[in-house]
């Protein structure tokens, strides 16, 4: 009995040594080089929590093995959980193409125009050696004169080309942020949805 239990441990101590060390992905892009001051922003957004798809909202980066079917890479992991991941992705990328902060949690300035971002992820498809797909419906609004609601409510789908490895594929998801920032963006400074 003492001989199994040690054999057992030292099968289990060899099994554990010979698996993939995790290495951890995210969705935000490097920071830029420059340090940029955002001085009395023309514009404030509030950046409301965000949803993703249950099939790929797990620690580990869920990819396409099949048109049916999904993997999970047990030693391929986001950073942070897929929804948080999501939402300072975007914050971030927001707060560059608008020139303002992300306030949630802090002061409002009550002379600046408030904009709070809802954004829902429809698909978050990932196929390596094919493509990073984002599928999303989100939602613009902010109050105008007399205290009067205006919303806007737009869909983005954004694909773009994957290499076979994780880091293009990631890579690739962060392109799609990118777009998806950049459409969120547009629709908050014209109030229409994005045409293209």
């Amino acid at each position: 009995m003492i001989l199994r239990s040690i054999a057992l441990f030292f099968i289990l101590a060899l099994s554990a040594c010979g698996s993939p060390p995790i290495r951890y992905y995210t969705l935000m892009p490097t920071a830029p080089e420059q340090r940029q001051v955002m001085n009395a922003p023309s514009i404030q957004f509030e950046m409301l929590d965000v949803r993703v798809p249950m099939q790929v909202d797990q620690p580990q980066i869920v990819v396409r093995k099949s048109a049916d079917g999904l993997m999970l890479l047990e030693s391929a992991r986001w950073s942070a959980p897929l929804a948080d991941e999501f939402h300072d992705a975007v914050a971030g990328q927001l707060e560059l193409k608008l020139g303002g902060r992300n306030i949630t949690g802090f002061t409002k300035a009550t002379n600046t125009p408030l904009i709070l971002v809802q954004l829902d992820i429809r698909r978050f498809d990932s196929l390596l050696g094919n493509y990073a797909l984002v599928d999303a419906v989100w939602g613009l609004s902010k109050h105008g004169e007399g205290n009067k609601l205006f919303t806007i409510t737009c869909a983005s789908v954004i694909r773009a080309p994957a290499g076979l490895t994780l880091d293009t594929l990631v890579l690739a998801h962060q392109k799609n942020i990118g777009h998806l920032a950049n459409d969120i963006a547009q629709a908050s400074k014209t109030w229409t949805c994005p045409t293209s």
